[in-house]
C-alpha cells in the first residue's frame, strides 16, 4: 500500500526540551521519517531549545547520533540525514529565567506556521507558556 503525501505548509517547530530523551528517541527520529517520506517541506525548520550549551553544530551532531541509534525502521542514508539536519537549529534557553528568549525570538520566522512542542516535565509548562 502506498501512502499519500499530504502537502504541509512551511513551518518552524520549536521543541522545548530538544536535547531530552523523548526528543532524541521519538520526536526527532519521527520527524526524520516524515522528512524522508516527503512530508516535510524543504523550508521547514526545527529549533531545539534546551539548557545544554551545544550550539547548532553540536545539536545537529547529537541528533545525527540519535537518529542512527533509535530509528531502527530504515537504513539511514547520509545524504537524506544531512539534508534533514540542515533544517535544524538550536538555542540555549533558561525557561525559568531571561537567558535565550531574545535569541529564540530572532530565530522564529513570522511569515510561516509556528508550532511549539513541550518535551519537558509538566512542572515547566507554565513557565514556557
Amino acid at each position: 500500500m502506498v501512502s499519500r503525501v499530504i502537502p504541509v505548509d512551511p513551518f518552524d517547530l520549536i521543541i522545548f526540551g530538544g536535547t531530552g530523551d523523548l526528543a532524541r528517541r521519538k520526536i526527532l527520529p519521527g520527524l526524520f521519517r516524515r522528512f524522508c517520506s516527503g512530508q516535510m517541506p524543504p523550508n521547514a525548520r526545527i529549533i531545539g531549545a534546551a539548557r545544554a550549551d551545544l550550539g547548532k553544530v553540536g545539536y545537529q551532531d547529537m541528533i545525527r547520533d540519535a537518529i542512527r541509534e533509535f530509528d531502527t525502521t530504515r537504513n539511514v542514508e547520509n545524504s537524506q540525514l544531512d539534508m534533514f539536519l540542515a533544517q535544524l537549529d538550536y538555542v540555549v534557553v533558561d525557561v525559568r529565567g531571561d537567558d535565550g528568549w531574545s535569541e529564540l525570538v530572532t530565530l522564529v520566522r513570522k511569515d510561516c506556521i509556528n508550532a511549539y512542542y513541550f518535551s519537558v516535565g509538566p512542572n515547566l509548562f507554565g513557565d514556557i507558556a
